[in-house]
């Protein structure tokens, strides 16, 4: 058993198709199938089979793939400590970020940069917007996680990395068709944000351009909330689709619709300055060797070491 065909066996079961897989691991979809057939030839049972147009897990491969993630885990985690030895930095570096990035983002960033830099202190501080930008400005915070908000480039901030995701409408209400046009939803209840937020100010804006008006019976300015209504079949939402994916595939909700053309930018931002501490550097380099699911990084330009 190798890293590799272990590696092609967990993205399948992301991705439920042997040419996305290859995809994202720059492989022919014939070197992927190998991988895949090498594995079940050598555990003697069968992984995946194919079911309404995707490759699903069967049972057993269900059983199996938290075991073939912990040890893609544990490779990682004996990179990240190998590599903390030969990048000895101290100090601290303070991060803030908000209520759904820290939820579904950070803690991954956190974990491997803890991995890797155990010397390092981190403080971590949650909340909107507004508030994250003062506390970068006044020096409180080193860096900061924020939707993107022209300017983000100013005399004061500078951006890092930078992430793009695209907007779907999520549903658990049987009724309503998978691909369901905006026309079907003109009458259903809607769970959005509140008025006035970033998030909240590129939907009403996008609802605008195509003359659409949400009945709205709901809001709140966390994604959890959100999504559990959705679930107790409340209403329907607006999210960011990195929001939706673990219950997407839970099967808790469903995306019955996805907004051609609609995007948002993650940005992380610092403070523009001639010198970037060892940390705050440290920590932007991890950050932008993550990989996400449905949250695509933004080519920047290189940062100065």
């Amino acid at each position: 058993m190798e890293f590799r065909e272990v590696l092609s066996f967990t993205l399948l079961a992301k991705s439920h198709s042997i040419l996305e897989t290859s995809r994202e691991l720059r492989l022919t979809p014939g070197a992927v199938h190998k991988h895949l057939k090498t594995l079940e030839s050598e555990l003697g049972i069968q992984l995946y089979e194919k079911h309404d147009g995707a490759l699903r897990l069967t049972a057993a491969g269900r059983a199996a793939l938290p075991y073939f993630q912990e040890i893609l885990d544990r490779r990682d985690a004996a990179i990240d400590a190998a590599s903390g030895w030969k990048n000895n930095v101290g100090g601290m570096v303070r991060v803030g970020a908000g209520p759904n990035f820290s939820s579904y983002m950070l803690p991954r960033i956190l974990s491997r940069f803890r991995r890797r830099y155990p010397t390092v202190e981190i403080f971590v501080e949650t909340g909107n917007g507004g508030n994250l930008r003062e506390s970068l400005r006044s020096g409180s915070l080193d860096l900061i996680f924020d939707v993107a908000q022209p300017p983000v480039d100013s005399a004061e901030f500078t951006t890092m990395a930078e992430w793009e995701s695209c907007m779907c409408i999520v549903s658990a209400r049987p009724e309503l068709p998978q691909n369901c046009p905006m026309s079907k939803l003109k009458n259903v209840p809607f769970i959005l944000f509140p008025k006035g937020t970033p998030m909240q100010d590129m939907i009403d804006a996008h609802f605008a351009r195509i003359g659409f008006r949400p009945k709205v019976v709901m809001r709140s300015d966390s994604a959890e909330a959100i999504k559990s209504m959705v679930k107790n079949r409340l209403g329907v939402a607006m999210l960011f689709q990195y929001n939706a994916n673990q219950d997407v595939r839970n099967r808790s909700i469903r995306v019955i619709h996805r907004v051609p053309g609609l995007s948002s930018r993650m940005v992380l931002l610092r403070r523009r300055s001639a010198f970037i501490p060892r940390p705050s550097l440290a920590f932007t380099q991890v950050a932008q060797q993550m990989k996400w699911a449905n949250l695509q990084p933004v080519s920047q330009p290189a940062s100065p070491e």
